[in-house]
């Protein structure tokens, strides 16, 4: 490797390391041992979590929400809409299959909208979708980490 470049890739190694830890290993540093030892064994922050966040229940796409354990999730909507904890990430084929858990039925909602608390009792991932129609294909689903 030229040695001109070494400077450049020490500092991307730094710009690395003060903006991006999420990345599973770091950028290569060339000959830079230190530095690169020293991003290896930098502690990773801690995940900004949410305790509470309330939610516009709608057909959209939406992020992936970080919320903290004992925290709540409100979701609120207006119209015709359901929430339903699923299994995994994707729009279930029967959504009255295995690990499918109605929160909010269509039959217990009103045409004018509605509204539900989800408590973040336990750490791990929550799936949350609506069943109406081809909402949830449409994007009206959440993935939601509690930690």
């Amino acid at each position: 490797m030229p040695a001109r470049l070494e400077p450049l890739l020490c500092l991307m190694g730094a710009l690395w390391a003060a903006t991006d830890r999420t990345q599973a290993t770091p950028p290569v540093l060339g000959r830079h041992t230190a530095s690169r030892r020293a991003l290896q064994q930098a502690p990773a922050p801690e995940a900004a979590c949410l305790q509470s966040q309330a939610l516009q229940w709608a057909i959209q796409e939406y992020a992936p929400l970080t919320m903290c354990r004992g925290g709540a999730l409100q979701f609120t909507w207006t119209g015709i809409h359901t929430l339903v904890l699923v299994p995994g990430p994707f729009c279930p084929n029967d959504w009255s299959g295995p690990g499918i858990v109605q929160l909010s039925p269509l039959g217990a909602v009103p045409p004018s909208g509605g509204s539900y608390t989800a408590s973040m009792n336990d750490t791990g991932t929550l799936y949350f979708a609506c069943s109406y129609s081809t909402h949830c294909l449409q994007g009206q689903h959440v993935v939601v980490n509690v930690v």
